[in-house]
């Protein structure tokens, strides 16, 4: 009988992740502890050891990554001294897209997180040739140009 996950949060003391999952009719809670929850290492990091790890794999493969990265991120800025509050808001802000956002200045895991929201606006957007909303080659007529640009003129002028 296999193990389906159906929820997954965090514990501040001891730093732990909790997994709940359905087995047998039954739901039960994986814990899965974080011993000596390192500061200096990146979110990132510690997701990426967590996932090599055998014996949690089963359980953290189905959980989203932006869920688990999410999780982690504020568990961490809580242990660090944060409030919760502060912690939630600050990435509530981090998975906000803004089109004038600069993401070339952004650290690497900022990136990776606006990255992983991007990712999952698009599939969750997308409309696959499966569904019932498909349309196969749509045509689209396009508005004549209105204003000229510099480098839109025809080659008389050289």
């Amino acid at each position: 009988m296999s193990r389906l996950v159906t929820g997954c949060g965090i514990k501040c003391q001891p730093p732990s992740l909790l997994i709940k999952y359905k087995f047998n009719y039954k739901t039960k809670v994986h814990v899965i502890r974080l011993h000596e929850f390192p500061s200096s290492v990146s979110v990132l990091e510690l997701y990426d050891n967590l996932i090599k790890k055998n014996r949690h794999k089963y359980f953290l493969e189905q959980v989203p990554k932006i869920q688990l990265i999410r999780l982690l991120s504020i568990l961490k800025s809580v242990i660090n001294g944060q409030s919760l509050e502060d912690s939630l808001r600050i990435n509530a802000a981090l998975e906000c897209i803004s089109s004038n956002e600069d993401l070339n200045k952004a650290d690497d895991e900022t990136l990776e997180r606006k990255k992983l929201v991007m990712e999952e606006t698009f599939e969750r957007n997308r409309i696959r040739p499966t569904d019932p909303d498909f349309e196969y080659d749509i045509e689209v007529d396009f508005p004549k140009q209105i204003e000229t640009s510099g480098w839109d003129s025809d080659f008389s002028d050289f």
